[in-house]
């Protein structure tokens, strides 16, 4: 089977954009398929997957899958690249309303290659600190779920130190039940710095921008960083603006560049 795709990345995210808008993948093969094009020297290569469809209640649908196959509620970098996409295939104008596992999300073609997502309202009851490890870290759920921690020594680490600590609290499913990335902050007056534990890549990636939203939603609750936040990754920045009022977290939006690779055809 021949299968056209393009290949995007934000902030260093990369992903296989696939138009499923007429399925023509079956659904039962959809993880390994997933698996074998998100291989990195084998096939194409990628964090992950994303299949563009059509919506009854959106302009157009975005199902993200992990490269280890499974499919999950929502990946913000993925979501940029997918507006971009949709954009450039005719899905959607400069702004889209778009839906991922029945939560719906608003995107904005700005300018100068960045995209902007804008969030559902995420309830402060989602919000859980943790002891563990000997360490302050908090759970927050931003579309999935993710781990904080502001820990210079450890964002400092080597990839082999912090390859193992991010498995470790990942897997702890006795307080995450569904697993959950970790993400570890260094902090300036004007900068996050951040590193991410990606759950279904089960590594290091270069970004992550629900975790880079996650960030900075915990940093503003618990480390009094007030106002839009620019946060740097490995692969590129992002800006976060969000509003914290009573007890919802509202008026939440990614933005950044994102950038087409390339376009191809590849056979499985």
């Amino acid at each position: 089977m021949n299968i056209s795709f393009t290949k995007m990345h934000g902030a260093g995210n990369d992903f296989i954009m696939i138009d499923h808008r007429q399925p023509f993948l079956q659904e039962d093969k959809l993880p390994s398929i997933v698996r074998t094009l998100c291989t990195r020297k084998l096939h194409i290569g990628a964090n992950g997957l994303i299949l563009l469809e059509e919506s009854d209640q959106a302009h157009f649908s975005m199902r993200y899958f992990n490269r280890d196959g499974s499919e999950v509620e929502m990946c913000g970098n993925g979501a940029r690249c997918t507006m971009k996409f949709a954009y450039h295939i005719g899905a959607c104008k400069e702004k889209a309303i778009f839906e991922t596992m029945g939560e719906i999300y608003e995107g904005t073609i700005e300018s100068n290659d960045e995209i902007s997502i804008a969030f559902p309202n995420v309830s402060l009851q989602t919000v859980s600190p943790y002891n563990l490890m000997n360490r302050t870290m908090y759970s927050i759920t931003v579309g999935v779920p993710h781990v904080v921690l502001f820990d210079d020594a450890m964002y400092d680490a080597t990839e082999e130190d912090f390859h193992l600590f991010g498995e470790k609290i990942r897997y702890m499913t006795n307080y995450f039940p569904n697993g959950t990335n970790v993400n570890v902050v260094k902090r300036t007056d004007n900068h996050m710095y951040i590193r991410t534990y990606e759950r279904g890549v089960e590594e290091e990636t270069l970004a992550c921008g629900t975790g880079a939203t996650a960030s900075a939603i915990i940093a503003q609750l618990f480390q009094h960083k007030k106002g839009p936040t620019t946060v740097e990754m490995k692969g590129g920045i992002v800006h976060i603006h969000f509003q914290v009022k009573d007890t919802m977290i509202s008026n939440i939006t990614l933005t950044g560049k994102v950038f087409t690779a390339f376009q191809g055809t590849t056979t499985i």
